[in-house]
């Protein structure tokens, strides 16, 4: 059964705010990258904008869910992630990372895009690859080393030994 013209209006107007969101995010997004990328001259993320960039790919995630486009759901979601990692200081923050969240956001425009014009989505997969890769990686060196051996058990305690008469 095919949608009716009112539910295809309906979802072409939703379509056409999920469009004008994304943009809007996305425009965040690209500005704050660039004010991140300065602050890691200095070492250190500027958690300020690491916030606000993670809420924009919180909510793009969200609303790429609720119009279907699982593509850029998972790529926000990936995103999102690695963006916890740096949040929570579980992952550095480097300029390889950057550039993966650069990739990253590239890939989403692109699906935005091609959804936007109706034309093929672009692959996805390496670029998911690359973040996962990314968020492992600093969520293992942020892990506390674990001990290989069981740890050893106290002595047992003595009853004392018995005095001289």
């Amino acid at each position: 059964m095919s949608p009716s013209p009112s539910e295809d209006s309906l979802m072409n107007s939703f379509l056409d705010d999920y469009f004008a969101e994304c943009d809007e995010h996305l425009t965040a997004v690209r500005r704050n990258i660039l004010a991140l990328e300065a602050s890691l001259d200095g070492g250190r993320a500027d958690m300020s904008l690491l916030d606000e960039l993670f809420r924009s790919f919180h909510t793009s995630k969200g609303l790429s869910g609720m119009v279907g486009i699982k593509d850029a759901e998972r790529l926000a979601h990936q995103i999102e992630s690695y963006l916890g990692g740096l949040r929570k200081r579980r992952t550095p923050a480097t300029p390889e990372g950057l550039n993966g969240v650069i990739a990253g956001v590239n890939v989403l425009e692109q699906v935005i895009a091609a959804r936007r014009e109706n034309r093929t989505l672009p692959a996805i997969a390496a670029v998911l690859e690359r973040l996962a890769a990314l968020t492992a990686a600093g969520e293992a060196a942020g892990e506390p080393e674990r001990e290989e051996t069981a740890p050893v058990a106290p002595p047992p305690m003595s009853s004392p030994a018995p005095s001289a008469p």
